[in-house]
């Protein structure tokens, strides 16, 4: 009786201990680096003046991938719709030494596009970064992870 308690222990630990060491979810990733995932709005400021949101504006996003390319999609009410504002897809490296993430991309009018978006908050929850306009106007978002 005591070998089958053994037994049965020993095989516990062991699907246990392999489902902690990752798997083929993408998910899983986020768990080892926190900007890995899709952040979905909950705020905008626009020099320092908070913005209302409404629930077209709640559909926008930002995902960041493993492969460090992301995806962000910003949606807006225009006379009552709901319309895709922009849409963009590109590369991004995350430096965590000055808090910055850069976004590259191709733009369909303005060709070669680089943003730098100031990391101001990052947890495995919520994500907020400030962005320059066309260094005139600054942005505030706050993201919570899906």
């Amino acid at each position: 009786m005591k070998k089958l308690t053994y037994l049965f222990l020993a095989i516990l630990i062991v699907a246990c201990s392999s489902d902690d060491e990752g798997g083929n979810n993408a998910n899983d990733d986020s768990s080892n680096d926190p900007i890995l995932g899709t952040w979905s709005l909950v705020s905008w400021e626009l020099d320092g003046q908070i913005q209302n949101l409404d629930s077209c504006d709640f559909l926008s996003y930002i995902m960041f991938n493993s492969d460090l390319s992301f995806e962000r999609m910003w949606y807006e009410t225009v006379s009552g719709d709901c319309i895709i504002e922009g849409n963009d897809t590109g590369t991004y490296v995350y430096n965590t030494d000055n808090n910055l993430i850069t976004l590259e991309f191709e733009d369909i009018d303005d060709g070669l596009q680089i943003e730098f978006l100031n990391v101001l908050e990052l947890s495995n929850i919520s994500l907020e970064f400030s962005w320059f306009e066309e260094e005139q106007l600054l942005h505030t978002f706050g993201f919570i992870k899906n």
